[in-house]
Order: C-alpha cells, then sequence, then structure tokens
C-alpha cells in the first residue's frame, strides 16, 4: 500500500539528523508559526529540527515560544567530549596547544577519572533534510541564500506550500491549493501522524489560521478551516491571546499609514477598483516599510463593500511596491506584472516594480487593472 504523503515526510523526517525549517524571504505570521510549531512539535518526537529565515518583522515575537530564526545555515563540523561522573567529578578544564596538537586538560574536584569515562562524539550540524514552507520556488530561496546555494542543491527538501503557482521543486511535495494556510496544514501533518503536541503548538497553528482568513471571514475559509480551528481549541490554544495581539493591538504607526493610504484613495473611472498611492514621505512620517500596507489593504477591505480589486502602491528609493487584494471572481494567475512576484496568498499579491516614476507605474497599473474586470 502506498503510503500517504504525510507519512512518507515523517518517515524521512526520522531517518534524518539535522532538519532544517528553511523561511522565505519576508514571510507572514502563518509562515513563521507553521515553522516554529514544526519545530516544537519534532522535538517533542525526539527530532533534531531548527527554523532557519531572515526575520526582520518585530510583530512576530508575541507568539507563544517565540524565538528569532538564524539567519543562515550551520554546517560545522565539531568534537563533543562526554564525561561520565560516576568515578570523579568535573572540575577546571584548560585549554592548550603545543607543536601542532590541541589539548583539553579536566582535572577532577574529586576522584579519579579514566579512559571508560571518556566518550568523543563528531558533531556534524550540516542539514542532511531541509522543510521549505510557504516557498513557491527554489528561485527565490537561492536568491534570499545565495551563499548556500550547493547545500540547497544537493540536500533532499521538503516542499509544504498552499500557493497555485507552487513549482513543485521538492524531493517530496505536500502543496495542498485547498488549504486556507499553512497552519492548517501543519496541523493536519502532526494530526495524520498522531505527533505530540502541545497547547503552545496549538496556540501558534491558530493564530495563523486566523490571521490569514481575516479570522474566518476571507474567501478561502473552508469547513477544513473551521474544523481544525476547533481541534485546536479542544488543546487547548489560547485564541484570548490570538485575538488580542491580531485585531487589538495595532501599533500607532500603522494607524497612521492606514489613514494616509485612505486620504489617497481613488476609484478607476466608474469599475469597482480603488487604489491608493503612498510616497517615501509616507513611510518615514509613519516609521512604516512597504510590505506592512498589506495590513492597510485588509482593513481597507473590512469597511468597504462591492469593490472587486484594491491596489496600494508604494514608492521607495529602489522600486516601487504594489499590493493587491483580489475577488474571488477574479483569476489570480491573470495577474502579472513585470517584477518580483511576492504572492503572499489567492487573494493578495505583492510585486517590487522596477523603478519609474511614480505616476507612470500608477497610469500602468491603473490601465492594466482596469483589463480584469
Amino acid at each position: 500500500m502506498e503510503l500517504s504523503i504525510f507519512t512518507q515526510i515523517l518517515e524521512h523526517l526520522k531517518k534524518s539528523q539535522n532538519i532544517t525549517i528553511l523561511l522565505p524571504p519576508k514571510p507572514r505570521l502563518d509562515t513563521v508559526s507553521s515553522a516554529l510549531a514544526i519545530e516544537k512539535s519534532l522535538a517533542l518526537n525526539g527530532l533534531n529540527a531548527r527554523v532557519v529565515g531572515q526575520v526582520t518583522d518585530e510583530r512576530f515575537t508575541w507568539l507563544p515560544g517565540y524565538h528569532k530564526p538564524e539567519t543562515a545555515f550551520s554546517s560545522k563540523t565539531y568534537l563533543s567530549i562526554e564525561i561520565s561522573e560516576t568515578n570523579a567529578k568535573a572540575g577546571e578544564v584548560k585549554y592548550e596547544t603545543m607543536d601542532g596538537t590541541a589539548k583539553v586538560l579536566l582535572f577532577p574536584k574529586s576522584g579519579t577519572f579514566s579512559e571508560a569515562d571518556v566518550k568523543v562524539n563528531v558533531i556534524n550540524e550540516k542539514p542532511d533534510c531541509i522543510i521549505l514552507i510557504g516557498a513557491q520556488n527554489l528561485d527565490q530561496i537561492i536568491t534570499a541564500y545565495s551563499e548556500q546555494a550547493d547545500l540547497l542543491y544537493s540536500v533532499p527538501k521538503i516542499n509544504i506550500d498552499n500557493h497555485a503557482d507552487n513549482q513543485y521543486f521538492g524531493n517530496i511535495n505536500l502543496v495542498d491549493l485547498t488549504a486556507s494556510s499553512l497552519s492548517e496544514m501543519t496541523h493536519a501533518f502532526i494530526k495524520n501522524n498522531a505527533l505530540a503536541s502541545s497547547s503552545e503548538i496549538a496556540t501558534l497553528l491558530l493564530a495563523g489560521i486566523i490571521d490569514e482568513t481575516q479570522s474566518f471571514q476571507d474567501m478561502r475559509t473552508t469547513p477544513a478551516s473551521l474544523e481544525a480551528a476547533g481541534e485546536l481549541m479542544t488543546q487547548k490554544a489560547d485564541h484570548d491571546l490570538v485575538v488580542k495581539m491580531l485585531y487589538k493591538n495595532k501599533e500607532l504607526r500603522l494607524i497612521k499609514l492606514w489613514g494616509r493610504t485612505l486620504a489617497r484613495i481613488n476609484q478607476v473611472d466608474s469599475k469597482p477598483i480603488i487604489y491608493s498611492i503612498l510616497g517615501p514621505n509616507d513611510h518615514d512620517r509613519t516609521d512604516s516599510e512597504p510590505y506592512e500596507t498589506l495590513e492597510c489593504v485588509k482593513e481597507t477591505i473590512n469597511i468597504t463593500s462591492d469593490y472587486k480589486i484594491i491596489a496600494v502602491v508604494s514608492e521607495t528609493d529602489s522600486d516601487n511596491h504594489l499590493t493587491l487584494a483580489l475577488h474571488k471572481s477574479i483569476d489570480p494567475s491573470r495577474v502579472a506584472f513585470n517584477g518580483i512576484n511576492i504572492q503572499v496568498t489567492e487573494q493578495f499579491r505583492e510585486f517590487n516594480l522596477a523603478q519609474v516614476s511614480t505616476q507612470d507605474t500608477t497610469e500602468m497599473i491603473v490601465n492594466y487593472l482596469g483589463t480584469l474586470i
């Protein structure tokens, strides 16, 4: 009988000594919470895993058990020396080199050591399995971790994602286009493999599901999403903490950014399209970054109706950042710009566009979006 995809992944992980869970550039809360949940669940089940990613967003620090991921792979090899204290208690340690030889001297506090008390292990931290979560293709990962390109090509990869344009680049691919979030998929992985979990892990996954579905109002919310959330609640996920931190803890700077976004809203002719243009000064004066306009787009959805496309353009010194919210009636595969596509979900898209004048960029975007309706 063919093994399920969940079982295939677990069987591969069990054979691995050093598992790296790798985040894509600019990960979302759902991606980070899923990665942390996988790391913690594998640890509870006796597997060695660690999260690696370039995370600069301080909004994730409230997540239970959060620790800032390491920013690069470790490929160190070193010796681990274990000393049994059955016959003697360890005391002072000295280190010296002489004639090309290194010596480690351990003096007992009491008793006497023997050769039988010493065990030397060679520790190799190079990953022998990489879990890539929330990445659509390997190129975006290679670009972010160019110094480890050889490692990324040579080490077996597990690809976990829920985006339609995923390129199935892993040796094992868990890609579910119907899943509302990566956290929902991670919950299914833990559940189907009967892996140990905890209230902390449940809270991480509930946070990812609620954030990604906009508290179950997003069009991608399914009965499976609600079922997963219910199961996480029975595992003592802290729902009150999640709601408080996601919806009742908006930073003043983001509220100011949203205000500037609303102040510049325009409609495209009589079509159900609205857009807003933000300049460098808007971000300077609100101490915000272009990628944070996604939060403004989400808030705008909550107070508007009958619009099928909402767009925000942020001008920066190096490029123009475009954030889009698409109605479910619009095929997201039709949306394409000459720039770097940072897909968030089927509903939300982000692009880094080549630097031209904001006026030219806006005109191009507005004309193009008009053809989608």
